[in-house]
């Protein structure tokens, strides 16, 4: 993230006297403020990334008001907005960001991604076409395009996009065209609700703790060993967007990735497999952390036909060991999608 620094104390020391010291105290005052904006910011990432995402919205609040023109504070606001399906409010945070950075790409897909949500699938077309404009080689770009057109019944469009998408990467784009750019292609076979079965060893003492389900998303949380919530060593967690399988399993990687290393600098990503050719897009990886209370965790994310699931067991310490690694990624791969 962008962060933008205020003018350095020297460019005003060839001004004297009392007008001096005035202009001094400003600027320290500025710059003490857009410090404590990029505190609340930095806060606002870290419960983000731990999909708290209603007190991060709080939180990048308080930066804005903070600093009336971050950038980064409206773009993630808006984000946490859509992850709690608060399309409607998501809008205003993006067209901020955009009227702060018009060339801001990403801002224009997820506000599109708002607009889709919101069944305004052409309002949606014309902030991808923008951002595939800034942005050529972005593959979710097109993809979301995409479903933007064949909403609007732009077969054709919708199939050249879906192949510009597949011709960059995105492969999801392959079970799409299957899908819909074929005779037989039906929109109904996006309806059926998913699940992502996991079963975690009983054997090992792990107890689901906590399970909560709202606003599209639904996350489960375990622990073992009678640990609590509040108090444990070892943790997991299978969480379900409903409907947000829209970027790449690589893109939603480098987002949980990039919130981590905020909130802690010492973060370590470590790829371990992947497989985007599958019928389910997924990838698995690691992300350790060496700070005061250091935890890593390995993680596994799958694209559904429409929902996104990530699943992950953690430890807290710095280091996950090899052995660990190869038993969590072989039983993180277990972890199947059933449509019901």
């Amino acid at each position: 993230m962008i962060i933008r620094l205020f003018a350095p104390i020297h460019s005003i020391r060839t001004l004297v006297g009392s007008f001096f010291t005035l202009l001094m105290v400003v600027c320290l005052n500025d710059v003490a403020l857009a410090q404590n904006a990029k505190d609340h910011y930095t806060e606002g990432n870290m419960l983000a990334r731990d999909r708290r995402y209603e007190e991060s919205i709080k939180e990048y609040s308080i930066a804005i008001s903070m600093d009336s023109n971050y950038i980064d504070a409206y773009y993630n606001r808006g984000t946490s907005k859509i992850r709690i399906k608060d399309y409607e409010s998501a809008i205003p945070d993006f067209d901020k960001a955009i009227a702060l950075k018009p060339d801001f790409a990403r801002a224009y897909s997820n506000r599109a991604i708002a607009k889709l949500q919101l069944e305004r699938p052409q309002d949606a077309l014309a902030d991808l076409t923008t951002s595939i404009k800034l942005e050529p080689g972005n593959a979710s770009a097109y993809f979301m395009r995409a479903q933007a057109r064949l909403q609007v019944g732009d077969k054709d469009g919708g199939c050249e996009d879906l192949r510009e998408a597949k011709s960059l990467g995105d492969q999801r784009a392959d079970r799409f065209l299957r899908q819909y750019c074929s005779d037989s292609a039906s929109m109904a076979a996006m309806g059926r609700p998913e699940e992502l079965q996991l079963t975690w060893p009983e054997s090992e003492g792990w107890k689901v703790m906590n399970t909560q389900e709202g606003d599209g998303v639904k996350v489960i949380e375990l622990t073992r060993g009678g640990e609590s919530l509040d108090h444990w060593s070892e943790i997991g967690t299978v969480t379900t967007y409903r409907g947000m399988a829209i970027g790449t399993v690589a893109d939603e990687m480098k987002q949980l990735f990039t919130q981590a290393k905020t909130a802690a600098p010492s973060a370590k990503l470590t790829v371990i497999e992947r497989d985007t050719a599958a019928t389910y897009p997924w990838i698995l990886f690691k992300i350790e952390t060496n700070e005061k209370e250091p935890e890593s965790q390995v993680w596994r994310i799958v694209n559904g036909s429409h929902d996104l699931f990530m699943a992950f067991w953690g430890v807290k310490r710095a280091v996950i060991t090899p052995e660990e690694e190869r038993k969590w990624a072989a039983f993180l791969k277990t972890a199947t999608v059933v449509k019901h």
